[in-house]
C-alpha cells in the first residue's frame, strides 16, 4: 500500500467551480508557494514558489483555464465519434462498409450491415467483383456485391459451418461480426483489428496480391 503523501494538502486546498484544486502558501513573504491539482489527480500538477502574489495569481489562472480548455477539448472530439442522431441515419440495413488493409498487398474487404440498434451495428461480409477492364500484374479494381454473403467455412478445416461438427474450430467470412459506430467529423466508420473501415463511397477499389 502507497502513503499518499499528498492528502493533507489537498484537504486543505480551495476547489475552483471547474475541479482544479489550488492550495496557496505564504508562509514565506520572499517565496510565495502554491500547489494545483487536476479534480482527480492525486500528484499535484505542478508545485512553484514565486516572488510576487501577481505572478502567483496569474500562474494558477493559467493552469485553471488550461484544465477547462482541455477538458471541453476532449468533450468535443468524444462528441464527434458518437455522432449526432442525424449521422447515425446515415447507416442502415444494406449499408456498405469497405476495409482496404495490407502492407505487402492490398487487401479489400467489403461488409454489409445487416442489422443496426441505436449505435451498435451487426455486419457480414460479403463477395466481391472485378470491374472488366481493370485487370493487371496480380492486381484489379473490384465493387461490392449487394447481399451476396459469404459463407462461414471452418479456419482449420474449410468446411462450411452447416457441415461442420466441432464447435470449437473458429469460424470466418459468414460470421456476423457487433461492431459500434463512431463518427470522425459526420462520417461512420468502425474500427477493425486491421484499420479501421469507412463507408464504400461506390468507387472500385483497387487490390493487389502475390501468387
Amino acid at each position: 500500500m502507497r502513503y499518499d503523501v499528498w492528502m493533507e494538502d489537498r484537504d486543505r486546498a480551495e476547489v475552483c467551480p471547474n475541479g482544479v484544486k489550488v492550495l496557496r502558501d505564504d508562509g514565506d513573504p520572499k517565496r510565495l508557494g502554491a500547489k494545483v491539482w487536476f479534480p482527480k489527480a492525486i500528484k499535484p500538477f505542478w508545485d512553484y514558489k514565486f516572488n510576487t502574489v501577481e505572478a502567483r495569481e496569474r500562474a494558477i489562472a493559467h493552469a485553471v483555464e488550461f484544465y477547462t480548455a482541455r477538458t471541453n477539448s476532449v468533450r468535443e472530439r468524444r462528441a464527434k465519434r458518437a455522432g449526432s442522431d442525424a449521422d447515425l441515419e446515415k447507416v442502415s440495413y444494406g449499408t456498405i462498409f469497405c476495409n482496404s488493409w495490407g502492407y505487402e498487398q492490398t487487401n479489400v474487404d467489403f461488409y454489409q450491415v445487416v442489422e443496426r440498434r441505436g449505435r451498435v451495428v451487426k455486419l457480414r461480409r460479403i463477395a466481391t467483383s472485378t470491374v472488366p477492364g481493370s485487370e493487371g500484374f496480380m492486381s484489379d479494381r473490384c465493387v461490392p456485391v449487394k447481399d451476396a454473403f459469404l459463407e462461414a467455412r471452418c479456419d482449420d478445416c474449410g468446411l462450411r459451418e452447416s457441415l461442420h461438427m466441432k464447435a470449437e474450430h473458429a469460424f470466418r467470412d459468414g460470421t456476423a461480426l457487433t461492431k459500434r459506430l463512431q463518427f470522425s467529423d459526420g462520417a461512420p466508420y468502425l474500427s477493425m483489428g486491421n484499420g479501421w473501415c469507412g463507408l464504400w463511397d461506390g468507387t472500385p477499389h483497387h487490390r493487389s496480391w502475390y501468387a
